[in-house]
């Protein structure tokens, strides 16, 4: 029906049920909505996630909110006594996330800006691709020697200068957030160290789910696990849940080794699998250093949950 539409009413937008509520997709978008147009859904182990730590009346923040598929998801979770701000800095996304905010009928508990959040405020180049999901502030630099790597590689088609808010000054004025989600490129390695940067610790949101970006990680530049350590060891972090991906085998080299045989490699079985979903698995029960090495070092951790202890 949407090919007929598209190639015969000339249109672009669609509306098509996603669950338990209704987005408007774009066609000439090739990443997230033309996943929602082929499956009807994406990444079920982060909704599984969501489902649990959700609660009606919380208040959840969600960067990177792209079309507003986990904005509207969460909206209906925490209802109308819950909050939640939804930060989104491309244009073309947020014209997308206001309408399905809209259409949904959650607009009255939901906060948007067409802005960026990162450690600093500021005016800042947005690498644009062609896929709406994958704009980063940070370019790949992809190790041709590092064969897992390769595969990350993108094409970047120009930038795009955002407004950017730090942190700090962005939750200022708004009240604790029980969830942040973030699926922002890389930028998550600043964001962590936004919040172990904190003067007071009680601001930080309780939970923390993001998503991994491994072509981001660099030492050096942008240092996921030291951030993790300082979230962990000063902040009192917690891994509730790491995210298996290529969990059964890996799409890209048959001979590649598999998430489920790395994680038993670290000493995680089936005992600590919470549930599978396809070629992902939600994993418990992890010690911090584990969790932070298999994050770091490998392409086999899609998310994360940190938790804060009380």
């Amino acid at each position: 029906v949407m090919f007929v539409q598209r190639q015969v009413l000339r249109r672009r937008f669609f509306e098509k049920r996603i669950y338990d509520y209704r987005l408007v997709l774009d066609y000439d978008d090739p990443g997230i909505s033309a996943q929602l147009m082929r499956r009807g859904e994406r990444e079920p182990e982060q909704r599984f996630t969501l489902d649990r730590e959700l609660k009606p009346g919380m208040t959840v923040l969600d960067l990177g909110a792209n079309i507003g598929y986990y904005t509207v998801m969460m909206a209906r979770r925490v209802g109308a006594t819950g909050r939640v701000f939804a930060v989104e800095p491309v244009p073309a996304n947020f014209s997308l996330l206001s309408r399905n905010v809209e259409l949904n009928g959650v607009a009255g508990w939901c906060g948007l800006e067409a802005v960026a959040i990162g450690h600093t405020g500021g005016v800042r180049p947005l690498f644009i691709t062609p896929q709406s999901n994958w704009h980063s502030f940070h370019e790949p630099v992809v190790d041709g020697n590092v064969a897992w790597l390769r595969k990350y590689q993108r094409q970047v088609t120009g930038t795009l200068s955002v407004p950017t808010y730090a942190l700090g000054a962005y939750i200022a004025d708004k009240p604790p957030f029980d969830l942040l989600r973030m699926d922002i490129e890389g930028s998550e390695v600043e964001i962590l160290r936004g919040i172990a940067e904190l003067a007071d610790a009680e601001t930080g949101p309780r939970r923390i789910l993001f998503e991994t970006h491994p072509e981001f990680y660099q030492p050096v530049r942008n240092d996921l696990r030291g951030v993790l350590r300082k979230v962990c060891e000063g902040r009192g972090y917690r891994f509730k849940y790491l995210v298996s991906d290529f969990h059964f085998r890996s799409p890209y080299d048959d001979a590649a080794e598999s998430g489920r045989r790395v994680f038993e490699r670290f000493g995680y079985g089936r005992e600590h699998v919470e549930r599978e979903f396809r070629n992902r698995a939600i994993y418990t029960g992890l010690t911090t250093p584990h969790a932070i090495e298999l994050i770091c070092t490998s392409e086999y951790v899609n998310a994360a949950l940190l938790e804060r202890e009380c």
